[in-house]
């Protein structure tokens, strides 16, 4: 009885650390924020592992080489015209010495007294590229330039009312950014891309989705140009010559000429591959030709010319009988405010959020 009422006590001896003091101790406190770190890297890595992010719009490689190429022609030409200009005001009696200046073993002015037949005729042939490449330099620093940021800035702060379809009851646009960032993949992959058509009832967001779109090209580096398809009437339907007329109605306060917005489109269009199209309202095109019979034809020879030319094109619609056999990626959209669906398209997968500025 006793025994059970005063247990004994009992004295826990714990040995040295397993790993020694300077390994359990001193090393541990110095990998801590190194494990902290690596672990909140993984966690982010897992939530974002699934999500499509959207890539910059670049310049094609040649284009790019031809640009670097300008500029340093642009450089030399600048060099050389400063030079010319310090030799003519400080050198014009000696062109050699004068002042304490040399100008070092190599001396045109010297050289060429001697041949100066052939010093004119290697500056005729010279001095014209040397022109032609700043003038080139110029046309994109300054004119292409200025208009590239005006529509950029326009789609990017107005998207509302650049999309002309869009009415003054679009707000803010929410949603939809892993659909729109993987149509821009596509449509950024010059090897891979094809003309898009995004198919919808009425309010499931169709022109919200072409809005955002919009927002996201303009971000990264493209010129969104929206067109009405309703406006398309007649025995043609040419997605690209649509976009030219409304490009020189969006650019007509920044430019100078009908000849101007021709070079700056053929440059962005050709060039740099920088423009998308975004048609809304495909149902609605061509509502002339439908006693006719030639309406669907028509559709389909456009889309397919847009696609043989690399055309990048979005367009939205309704479902209609042309859409069927079309040689584009169709998109579903569906309207599902409380739980967002899986939609699968022509070439990924990707997921539909919630309605979006509209409630359905």
């Amino acid at each position: 009885m006793a025994n059970e009422l005063h247990r004994p006590k009992v004295r826990i001896v714990t040995g040295p650390p397993e790993g020694g003091f300077f390994r359990e101790a001193a090393i541990a406190h110095l990998r801590r924020p190194f494990d902290a770190a690596v672990s909140a890297l993984r966690t982010w890595w897992l939530l974002h592992r699934g999500i499509t992010h959207a890539r910059r719009w670049r310049n094609p490689f040649v284009t790019t080489v031809g640009i670097l190429v300008f500029g340093v022609l642009a450089a030399v030409f600048v060099v050389w015209a400063l030079r010319g200009l310090v030799v003519a005001v400080f050198f014009n009696d000696t062109g050699e010495k004068d002042n304490g200046w040399w100008w070092g073993a190599f001396n045109p002015d010297e050289a060429c007294s001697k041949i100066g037949t052939s010093c004119g005729a290697a500056n005729g042939v010279v001095m014209p590229v040397l022109l032609l490449a700043i003038s080139t330099l110029l046309f994109l620093a300054w004119r292409l330039g200025r208009v590239h940021r005006f529509c950029t800035r326009k789609a990017r702060k107005e998207a509302g009312s650049f999309v002309q379809t869009a009415g003054s009851l679009m707000d803010e646009v929410v949603g939809r950014d892993q659909l729109c960032n993987a149509i821009m993949n596509n449509l950024r992959d010059r090897k891979a891309r094809r003309p898009h058509i995004v198919v919808a009832n009425v309010g499931a967001g169709k022109t919200a989705l072409l809005v955002r779109l919009a927002e996201k090209l303009a971000a990264k580096g493209a010129v969104p140009i929206p067109v009405r398809l309703r406006d398309a009437q007649g025995d043609n339907l040419d997605f690209c010559e649509l976009a030219r007329q409304r490009f020189q109605e969006i650019v007509q306060p920044v430019v100078r000429s009908d000849g101007e917005v021709d070079r700056i489109w053929r440059w962005l269009r050709q060039r740099a591959d920088g423009i998308v199209v975004l048609g809304d309202g495909l149902e609605e095109t061509l509502s002339r030709n439908h006693a006719s019979g030639q309406r669907d034809n028509l559709i389909r020879k456009a889309i397919r010319k847009a696609g043989d030319e690399g055309l990048p094109l979005v367009i939205a619609s309704r479902p209609h009988e042309p859409l069927r056999a079309m040689q584009a990626a169709m998109t579903e959209l569906t309207c599902a405010p409380t739980r967002p669906r899986w939609r699968t398209c022509a070439w990924s997968s990707v997921r539909s959020s919630a309605c979006t500025s509209r409630i359905c």
